[in-house]
C-alpha cells in the first residue's frame, strides 16, 4: 500500500480519486471552507475510516500532476471549473502533507497554464516556506521558473539552499523574459544551491539563463568529486566557453554531457570536449558558429566516428531520458 501512494498523481488511470481520500485527512475547520462551493459531506468523510495514514507515504509531487487532477476533480464536481474552489483543494492537499508530517524525495515545481492554476503555486508558496520539514529529504529537483513571480521565485531558492543539501539531481529552467531586475538575484540563489549540496550527481540548466556563475560555483563546490552528468538546453556558448573549461577541470567524475537546442557550439567546445574526455556526448539540433550540427549528432557518421576517435561515446539523446522516480531509487 505505501508504494501505491509514494506518487499518486502519476498513476494513470483516475489519479484524481486520490484527492477525496486526501481531503478526509483535513480538520472540521478546513473542511468547512468547502461548504460555500457545495461539496456534499459524503466526499469528506472522517479520516477515521481510512486503514492508513496516507498523506505521511508520499514521496513524489509534480505540481503540474497536482494540476491536472485538481482540474479533472473539481470538473466532476460542477459544469463550470472554479479556479477558486481548485485553489482551496491545491493549498489543502499541501496543508494535508504538512501535517502528516510527508517527507519528499522528489518536488518539480512545473507551471503549466492547460489546466487553469498556473497561479496556485505563488498563492500558496507560504506553506511550502514556512515548513522546511516536507522538503528538506529532497533529492530530486525540478524548478521551472515560467509563470513564478520572481519575489517568490527568490524565497523558494534562498529557502531551498538554506534547509536542502541532499539533491543529488537538479533541473533549472529559467526564462529571462518577466524577470527585469531580479536576474542577478536569480542567478546568486542559483549559485548557493550548487554550493550547499553535498552529493550533487546530475544537473540541467535551461531556457536561455546564463549559467556563468553557476559553472564557476562547481569549481569550488562539493561537488567536485560527485557530478557526473550536466545538461544545457537552449544555452549560448558564446561567452562562457573559457568558464565551461574552468568548471570541468575541477570536476574529477564528470561523464555524460548533454547538450541541446544551443547556440554557439564552434571548434573551441568540441576542443574542450576532446580535452577532458568525456565519456558519453549527446546534441540535440544544435546551431554553432564555426561548425553545423543540423541534426542529432549520434546521427552524423563523420562528427560520430571523429569524437570516438577520442574515446568519446556519442549516445542517441531519448536513449539518455530518466524518470525522477527511476533516478532516485538507483541512486539512493
Amino acid at each position: 500500500i505505501p508504494l501505491l501512494w509514494e506518487d499518486p498523481f502519476s498513476i494513470p488511470t483516475q489519479h484524481y480519486h486520490c484527492i477525496e481520500t486526501y481531503l478526509c485527512f483535513l480538520n472540521e475547520d478546513s473542511k468547512a471552507k468547502f461548504n460555500e462551493y457545495l461539496i456534499i459531506d459524503n466526499l469528506l468523510l472522517s479520516n477515521s475510516t481510512l486503514l492508513f495514514n496516507y498523506p505521511n507515504f508520499i514521496k513524489y509531487l509534480d505540481t503540474s500532476k497536482i494540476c491536472q487532477s485538481i482540474k479533472y476533480w473539481v470538473d466532476t464536481l460542477v459544469d463550470i471549473y472554479n479556479n477558486e474552489l481548485g485553489n482551496l483543494v491545491y493549498r489543502s492537499l499541501f496543508e494535508v502533507f504538512i501535517e502528516s508530517e510527508g517527507n519528499l524525495l522528489s518536488f518539480e515545481v512545473v507551471m503549466i497554464t492547460d489546466y487553469g492554476c498556473d497561479g496556485y503555486f505563488n498563492d500558496n508558496i507560504d506553506l511550502i516556506l514556512q515548513n522546511p520539514k516536507l522538503t528538506y529529504n529532497i533529492r530530486n529537483l525540478n524548478f521551472d521558473h515560467y509563470a513564478i513571480s520572481p519575489q517568490n521565485t527568490i524565497s523558494f531558492l534562498k529557502f531551498l539552499y538554506s534547509n536542502c543539501n541532499s539533491i543529488s539531481s537538479i533541473i533549472f529552467f529559467f526564462p529571462t523574459y518577466g524577470i527585469g531586475h531580479s536576474l542577478s538575484l536569480i542567478e546568486n540563489c542559483l549559485t548557493q544551491i550548487i554550493i550547499s549540496q553535498h552529493n550533487l550527481k546530475k544537473i540541467s540548466f535551461g531556457y536561455y539563463i546564463n549559467p556563468h556563475d553557476s559553472l564557476l560555483s562547481l569549481k569550488n563546490s562539493n561537488c567536485s568529486n560527485t557530478l557526473n552528468t550536466i545538461i544545457f538546453c537552449f544555452i549560448d556558448f558564446k561567452n562562457i566557453i573559457n568558464i565551461l573549461q574552468e568548471a570541468f577541470d575541477q570536476l574529477n567524475v564528470l561523464e555524460s554531457i548533454h547538450i541541446l537546442y544551443c547556440d554557439s557550439l564552434n571548434s573551441d567546445f568540441k576542443y574542450i570536449m576532446k580535452k577532458e574526455k568525456v565519456k558519453y556526448l549527446a546534441i540535440l539540433e544544435s546551431g554553432s558558429d564555426d561548425d553545423k550540427f543540423d541534426d542529432e549528432l549520434f546521427f552524423l557518421k563523420d562528427e560520430v566516428n571523429e569524437f570516438k576517435s577520442h574515446n568519446i561515446i556519442v549516445q542517441k539523446y531519448n536513449d539518455l531520458c530518466i524518470l525522477a522516480y527511476d533516478y532516485i531509487n538507483n541512486h539512493l
